[in-house]
């Protein structure tokens, strides 16, 4: 998967597209693996610069490349007829996601001042 993203002034809202490609294109990445720089999927993150958001898009990003780690999603990805394949798996993998939330193990000086 390819995931070119970018912050464009003159996009007023966010736009996300999703590409199956037949066969492998090259990126012109240099990757050490053996189909190096050669993908099947490629998703487009565009949407307006947000100063008091710096990294919304690269989230977007990084969220993408998390599911796209799913088995069923890739599953989907390479055998969906619609978008709407795709989406369904995108779906059932968030619902089966249990999130946690983030926490630290006290400190003895944490502890002495309780």
């Amino acid at each position: 998967v390819h995931i070119p993203i970018d912050d464009v002034e003159w996009l007023e809202r966010d736009v996300v597209g999703f590409v199956r490609v037949t066969s492998p294109i090259e990126v012109g990445l240099d990757e050490t693996t053996s189909d190096a720089g050669r993908v099947r999927f490629v998703m487009l993150i565009l949407g307006p610069q947000r100063p008091e958001q710096p990294r919304w898009h690269a989230e977007m990003g990084e969220a993408a490349a998390a599911l796209l780690q799913d088995e069923a999603v890739v599953g989907a990805a390479y055998s969906a007829e619609t978008p709407d394949e795709v989406l369904a798996a995108i779906e059932n993998c968030l619902r089966q996601v249990r999130l946690m939330p983030h926490t630290t193990c006290p400190t003895q000086s944490g502890i002495r001042k309780r």
